[in-house]
């Protein structure tokens, strides 16, 4: 904290004190000058000066208009204003930094600045800040000056800078009494501040757990939900200025972009909209944004979501949209310095089609227990449709772990209802999706549709069933659907053939005439589902 003390000196001027040019009235009763009076006490003015630092005691480099020192004038205890012309000030670096780190030093009493025209910019340890004009200093008040400067950004981390009053500069200073003209006595309370330290300061950009996973979208749809980022201030609590992203993959699958602050509640802010303004990057500009949507805390986080129209593409076409964290930037609020975003994560895409596997999920079983023979027993259940049209599923794998168990003769059947009642007899045989009946191999099986593929103009249920044999207690069969993990093709479609050879778990289709992809993104199908159990 800044203190000031009050120092007050008196000079008495009277008798002998005074020669020539005097009252020849001295010593004949009165007062002060008048005939007959004593001798008078002029009081000459004084100033108490100090120097402390303000604020936390860091800097950043590369800080703008940064403010860590202030000076104070007291005359609290004077009869008369006194001018002053400037400060006579000291600066000490060490642990790397450099005086001449320092520039456009200016001194400001409140927000205004009083050398404007006089910016210095130190080379020595001993400088003189002259001020524009004279600074009054009130009678009976303290005046406190704060200092702002700028640091180079060559300026190291852990870099020490200590100010101070240069007493040996104090006739540059030309304090004087503004109504008797006489020289001020100054007074030192402090020679020195506590030094400022030079920390790091950044800001991160990361994705949220919540921003999404590889996903299949819709061609022509809006508002669809690409990322979400989680902003944190590093050192120093920070504000965006602008948030740039980058396009990687087929750019012309995405339209429009917006940033929205999303709380969580089901309501949304558009903050911000905008283009890809060049081939494969955008910048959402947010200084005239509420401080509110921008402010990256230390503690905490500050979260936005970054949605994007889909263009009419080549169904198949994979994009990825992330953070450019070169063209996203903030600035430190305590010191000003404009940095750009740090962080790693990357988001994981996602494709566009004209129709899309919608609403895949898994059913609960009727049962869990088996015996010692089971013929057509539920190993596994599930459901799912396309939207907005119908998709084609040609083929989906089941992972099957038997542990004391022998499982023959599976096939899987679909339905039209989630109670598994009404078979859907135009699928495939008569309702059974797979042709002859399955045997597991290296512990999967892959049911193929016999027909190709199997139409989901709406949502299917599908009930696989298996004839099983257990060996006694402790018996079990654990069967998931399976998934993919990377797409395929990674952009566009592939035949069937070219798409099952390259190992693909789960195949469909939005429109067979334009050919096959993988799982890869297909919600309800993660790489390994939840496992459905029956044990003995």
């Amino acid at each position: 904290m800044l203190k000031v003390m009050i120092l007050t000196i008196f000079v008495i001027v009277g008798g002998c004190a005074e020669s020539g040019g005097g009252d020849d009235s001295r010593g004949r009763g009165g007062t002060g000058n008048q005939p007959g009076g004593t001798p008078r006490q002029i009081i000459a003015p004084t100033v108490a000066m100090t120097v402390g630092r303000l604020g936390v005691g860091t800097v950043v480099a590369g800080a703008a208009d940064a403010v860590t020192v202030g000076y104070g004038y007291d005359a609290s205890d004077n009869t008369e204003d006194v001018g002053v012309a400037g400060l006579a000030i000291t600066i000490a670096a060490s642990n790397g930094g450099q005086i001449t780190h320092i520039t456009n030093v200016r001194a400001f009493d409140g927000a205004t600045c009083v050398n404007p025209n006089n910016p210095l910019r130190p080379v020595g340890s001993r400088e003189f800040l002259k001020y524009d004009s004279t600074l009054r200093l009130v009678r009976g008040t303290l005046t406190g000056l704060s200092i702002r400067y700028d640091l180079s950004s060559q300026c190291p981390v852990g870099a020490r800078f200590t100010f101070g009053i240069d007493r040996m500069g104090e006739s540059n200073i030309a304090a004087v009494g503004l109504a008797s003209n006489k020289p001020a006595t100054i007074s030192y309370v402090t020679d020195t501040s506590d030094p400022v330290v030079v920390a790091s300061s950044a800001f991160s950009v990361e994705l949220a757990t919540t921003s999404p996973k590889l996903f299949n979208g819709v061609k022509g749809t809006p508002n669809n939900k690409v990322l979400e980022i989680e902003g944190k201030g590093i050192g120093e609590e920070s504000i965006y200025n602008q948030i740039g992203v980058v396009i990687t993959g087929r750019a012309d699958l995405v339209g429009r972009l917006s940033l929205n602050y999303e709380p969580g509640d089901g309501s949304k802010t558009v903050l911000v909209t905008t283009s890809f303004v060049q081939s494969n990057k955008a910048v959402f500009f947010l200084e005239d944004m509420p401080e509110a949507y921008r402010i990256l805390p230390i503690a905490g986080v500050n979260k936005l979501v970054i949605r994007a129209d889909f263009a009419n593409g080549p169904d198949g076409g994979y994009a990825r949209i992330d953070i450019d964290r070169t063209a996203t930037i903030a600035m430190g609020r305590t010191y000003g310095a404009n940095t750009s975003a740090v962080g790693s994560s990357v988001s994981e895409g996602f494709r566009v089609f004209g129709n899309r596997p919608f609403q895949f999920a898994s059913d609960a079983l009727p049962g869990s227990s088996l015996g010692a023979t089971n013929i057509q027993t539920d190993l596994h259940r599930f459901h799912g449709s396309g939207w907005p049209n119908a998709i084609y599923l040609s083929a989906f794998t089941l992972g099957i772990v038997a542990v004391n168990a022998t499982v023959t003769n599976v096939n899987t059947w679909a339905y039209r209802d989630n109670n598994y009642t009404v078979v859907a007899g135009e699928v495939g045989n008569g309702g059974r999706v797979n042709g002859s009946s399955l045997s597991p191999s290296s512990g999967q099986v892959v049911v193929r549709a016999s027909n190709g593929a199997v139409g989901l103009p709406t949502i299917y249920y599908f009930r696989t069933v298996a004839d099983v044999t257990t060996g006694g207690g402790g018996a079990y069969v654990s069967t998931t659907l399976q998934g993919d993990a990377t797409p395929f093709p990674q952009s566009g479609m592939g035949s069937f053939a070219d798409v099952l050879a390259a190992g693909a778990k789960f195949v469909w289709s939005p429109d067979q005439a334009l050919g096959f992809s993988n799982g890869a993104g297909v919600e309800g199908v993660p790489v390994i589902g939840d496992a459905q159990v029956r044990s003995r």
